[in-house]
């Protein structure tokens, strides 16, 4: 898969507790990475120890910092014409083992073709290449 670029809609969230992301977005799935290695699942319910939590579902990706337990975070909503861009680019995971440096990835989550969403300005963000293969129902 080389490059594509799909509009969206680029929103803030409301600074919140941390608790809230997994009852606001339930039907998300989060990467974060803390001394226990990396996770994917639901939002944690408290401070993981990670600064950084990437989250995506459907036609929705959110990047939160983390705020000892509260979060600030960005929202893109994709579109199908109009609205500023994201380049959608292919995330090379890493497959020989010498190349694994820090930890392997959770099955669930080696076992998907990942993106990497790259908004305006210094923002990034990770989702699984639906980002790249459909544009959203209208």
């Amino acid at each position: 898969m080389s490059a594509t670029v799909v509009h969206v809609e680029i929103t803030a969230v409301p600074a919140g507790p941390l608790a809230e992301l997994a009852v606001i977005h339930p039907e998300m799935r989060f990467v974060w990475c803390d001394l226990d290695g990396l996770h994917y699942g639901r939002a944690p319910d408290r401070a993981p120890g990670a600064t950084h939590v990437w989250g995506w579902a459907s036609d929705n990706a959110l990047f939160a910092r983390l705020e000892r337990s509260r979060v600030v975070a960005g929202a893109l909503l994709r579109r199908a014409d109009v609205g500023p861009t994201v380049t959608v680019r292919p995330l090379v995971k890493w497959r020989h083992q010498r190349d694994r440096h820090v930890c392997r990835l959770p099955d669930e989550l080696d076992k998907l073709s990942l993106v990497t969403l790259e908004a305006p300005g210094p923002l990034e963000l990770i989702a699984d290449d639906s980002w790249s293969n459909r544009l959203p129902s209208m």
